[in-house]
């Protein structure tokens, strides 16, 4: 199946799509979608859908902290839709936590106390 031609209007060759997706997963990170009550993961061959359906992120890193949460929003911000953060066994404070809803209003935090 080609890639739709709403990847087009994000200027979004197969290359840079690569990169999207390796800078995500360095950070401990994933996109996934849900159809039918199924979540699964995007690869590098259908993260176009990512411009397409809403995305949940899911980050699942001891490691992964309020700094850390400041770049993969960096390298998130051309998706148009997040549904989700989902933070498993992370570092980041609620505050930094909100800083996810100045991009994607209607997104749901889980995982981060009292965000």
């Amino acid at each position: 199946m080609p890639a739709p031609p709403v990847a087009d209007l994000f200027l979004v060759r197969r290359s840079s799509m690569q990169t999207v997706i390796d800078r995500i997963e360095a950070f401990g990170a994933g996109l996934f979608v849900r159809s039918r009550n199924i979540e699964s993961r995007l690869t590098q061959s259908d993260v176009w859908r990512a411009f397409q359906e809403p995305v949940i992120v899911w980050v699942r890193n001891d490691e992964f902290d309020d700094a850390s949460l400041q770049q993969l929003i960096g390298t998130l911000r051309g998706i148009p839709t997040v549904s989700l953060f989902r933070f498993s066994a992370t570092r980041v404070t609620a505050q930094a936590a909100r800083v996810v809803l100045e991009f994607w209003p209607e997104t749901a935090i889980e995982g981060v106390p009292s965000a």
